[in-house]
C-alpha cells in the first residue's frame, strides 16, 4: 500500500513529460525575427513600417480615423506555425505575422504587405517565380491574396484589411533532369527584323528565367542584304515610259495635221 503514492506520481510525471514532448513536436518553429512600432497614424494618409532587414517584409497601413499611438509588431517564425499548407501549393519557407492594436485595427481602410523573394529560396523550394502568391492564414483557413508581382526586383504585394499570418506559396517546377532534381528554364520573345541599313539589321529580344524570375533585354544584330531595286532599273523604266508619252503626243498631232490638211483640199476644189 505504500508503494501506491509512488506508482500514482510517477505515472503523473510520465503523462506530463509525454505532453510536453508532443507539443514541442506539434510547434517545432520560434520566432527569429520581430519589429514593434508605434507611428502616428493619420486619417487617409499611408504611412510605411519598413521591417524588410528583420522580418523579411513591410506594410502599409492607413485608417480612416487618426491613431495616435497604436502598436503594431511583425513576428518571423522559423518554420510553419498552422502547421498546413494550401492545397496543391508549395511554400516558400518564410511566415511573418502582423498584428495591430483594436483601434488602429478597428479604423485600418488599406494594408498593403510587401514581401521579397530570393533565387536561392526558389532553388530550395523548386517553385516557378511566375507562380508566386501571398497567401494569409486567418485563424481558420490559408486565404488566397491578389498579388502583384515585381520581377525585375523580385518583390510581392497584396492588399488586405484582415490580419494573420502571411506567407508565399506557388506551383512547383515540375521539370527534373536526373543530376539536379530539377533544371531551370528560361523564354524569349523577339520583335521583328529593323529594315536593313548599311548592310546590317537588328531586333531584340526579352528574356525570363524562371529560377530567378529576372527579365533581360538583348539587342540581336545581324547581317543582311538591302532589296532596294537598282537605281538603273527604275531609269530605264522611266525612260521607257518618257518615249511612250512622246510617241501618243505625235500621233495625236500626226491626225490632227491629217485632218487639217483633208479640210483644205475640200476647200481647193
Amino acid at each position: 500500500m505504500k508503494l501506491l503514492p509512488a506508482v500514482v506520481l510517477m505515472a503523473i510525471f510520465l503523462a506530463f513529460s509525454a505532453s510536453v514532448a508532443v507539443c514541442a513536436r506539434a510547434e517545432p518553429f520560434e520566432v527569429i525575427g520581430s519589429v514593434s512600432s508605434h507611428p502616428v497614424l493619420l486619417a487617409g494618409e499611408t504611412r510605411l513600417i519598413d521591417g524588410l532587414d528583420d522580418v523579411g517584409a513591410q506594410l502599409e497601413i492607413t485608417t480612416t480615423q487618426n491613431v495616435l499611438d497604436p502598436d503594431v509588431g511583425m513576428l518571423l517564425y522559423s518554420g510553419n506555425p498552422v502547421g498546413n499548407d494550401p492545397a496543391g501549393m508549395a511554400p516558400l519557407g518564410r511566415y511573418v505575422s502582423i498584428s495591430i492594436s483594436d483601434e488602429a485595427a478597428g479604423n485600418l481602410k488599406r494594408l498593403a504587405i510587401t514581401m521579397p523573394y530570393y533565387s536561392t529560396e526558389l532553388r530550395a523550394s523548386k517553385i516557378e517565380p511566375g507562380t508566386l502568391v501571398i497567401y494569409l492564414w486567418n485563424g481558420v483557413v490559408w486565404k488566397r491574396l491578389p498579388t502583384k508581382a515585381d520581377f525585375v526586383n523580385g518583390m510581392l504585394t497584396a492588399e488586405t484589411r484582415s490580419l494573420g499570418i502571411f506567407s508565399i506559396y506557388g506551383a512547383k517546377n515540375v521539370t527534373e533532369n536526373e543530376s539536379a532534381g530539377y533544371k531551370c528554364s528560361s523564354s524569349s520573345a523577339c520583335s521583328d527584323w529593323s529594315v536593313c541599313s548599311s548592310g546590317w539589321h537588328n531586333r531584340t529580344c526579352h528574356g525570363l528565367d524562371t529560377c530567378t524570375g529576372e527579365r533581360s533585354d538583348i539587342v540581336e544584330t545581324e547581317e543582311c542584304s538591302s532589296t532596294t531595286p537598282d537605281n538603273s532599273d527604275s531609269s530605264i523604266t522611266g525612260m521607257l515610259a518618257g518615249r511612250g508619252d512622246a510617241m501618243i503626243m505625235l500621233s495625236i498631232l500626226a491626225v490632227v495635221f491629217i485632218l487639217a490638211a483633208i479640210v483644205e483640199l475640200k476647200r481647193g476644189k
